[in-house]
């Protein structure tokens, strides 16, 4: 679903719905209402419902961590905050996927684990710093979903860096492309796995130019 359709009844659940035990305490037919113009609307009333109440039952902490194997929910002890992949998160227990867990990492677990925002290095400071910080949850993400792709491509050209993806491999970004990006460019990905720009003024799909060696999805890129 578009954000642009979305938008306007997540603020009207927000707005009735204020906390996860007033959701928790909800009828399905009341929730259902938020998502009929959305489609599979009685499948996610009854699991913004479930997460609520499991939210409610056994709040997220920075003293457990939780994986799901098989159907079965199991307590990871130690998990390490190293650069390996971890297994277990503080969320883990919920009923969410993927994209709810990359985008609790990337936009909520720093602030349950009370760290505070620290800017990963410039490129000209190099890559060499990174360990002396302690980055950001959102830098050590790799989303699958091409919209939150679209927000870490962004988060990190800003900063002026041309990140990859699927590796989260980066590169100091060249004058071109953040001059494109800060003049409204756009990026997506075509048919045949390019990455392609197409600028404000470009209508047609067939002036849409290759950019060399970038990497991204597509999502308005402009530099505020």
């Amino acid at each position: 679903t578009r954000g642009s359709v979305a938008l306007p009844y997540f603020w009207s659940f927000i707005e009735k719905y204020g906390n996860p035990r007033e959701l928790a305490q909800a009828e399905v037919e009341d929730v259902r209402f938020f998502f009929e113009h959305l489609g599979l609307q009685n499948q996610r009333a009854r699991r913004c419902i479930a997460l609520a109440r499991t939210w409610v039952e056994r709040p997220p902490g920075i003293e457990k961590k939780w994986k799901k194997v098989g159907k079965r929910l199991v307590e990871v002890v130690d998990d390490s905050e190293g650069e390996g992949e971890r297994e277990g998160w503080e969320i883990g227990h919920l009923p969410v996927g993927k994209y709810g867990v990359d985008s609790w990492r990337m936009f909520c677990r720093d602030s349950l684990r009370g760290l505070r925002e620290v800017a990963p290095p410039q490129p000209d400071e190099g890559r060499d710093r990174d360990a002396e910080l302690e980055l950001p949850e959102w830098t050590r993400c790799l989303p699958q979903d091409k919209e939150l792709r679209a927000y870490l491509r962004w988060r990190w050209l800003k900063l002026g860096w041309e990140w990859h993806p699927v590796t989260g491999e980066r590169k100091k970004a060249d004058e071109r492309l953040l001059e494109r990006a800060r003049d409204g460019g756009v990026v997506f990905e075509g048919e045949n796995g390019d990455w392609k720009m197409k600028m404000e003024n470009e209508e047609e799909e067939e002036n849409i130019r290759r950019t060399e060696s970038f990497t991204g999805v597509e999502n308005d890129v402009k530099i505020d």
